[in-house]
């Protein structure tokens, strides 16, 4: 699952759920959220350093199946519509302020050559 993210539902005028989607990666690095101990492990078990992770690129392609709102949020944990509790390392990577969107995706792809584009927020086509 690709949790905690903005979004919505439905995109303009067609469900969102079931199409391949580009995942786009931020164009500047959350020095903070890599100050964190498990993100900077997580960095470490892969070989990367927040120098190294690839920004303003297309990376990567997957098939969103499922959003789910996130209903609740205690600063430590979160429970979605479903009933899904967030917590632990989960929660750490993740956006789960309540109104926010957890994206369940499938099919993930990495791309062979990343794709230099400009995001934005929410859910966006480019052709690939």
């Amino acid at each position: 699952m690709y949790l905690g993210s903005r979004g919505t539902k439905q995109g303009p005028g067609k469900q969102i759920t079931g199409d391949q989607w580009p995942v786009h990666t931020s164009k500047k690095i959350n020095n903070e959220a890599c100050s964190h101990k498990a993100i900077q492990a997580l960095l470490a078990r892969h070989g990367c350093t927040p120098d190294s992770l690839p920004t303003g690129k297309i990376i990567a392609t997957c098939t969103l199946v499922n959003c789910i709102q996130v209903l609740e949020n205690d600063g430590t944990c979160a429970i979605l519509e479903n009933g899904r509790v967030i917590s632990g390392n989960q929660y750490i990577l993740g956006d789960y302020d309540v109104g926010n969107f957890a994206w369940e995706v499938e099919d993930m792809s990495m791309l062979e050559a990343y794709i230099h584009a400009k995001g934005r927020l929410g859910l966006w086509d480019y052709p690939i």
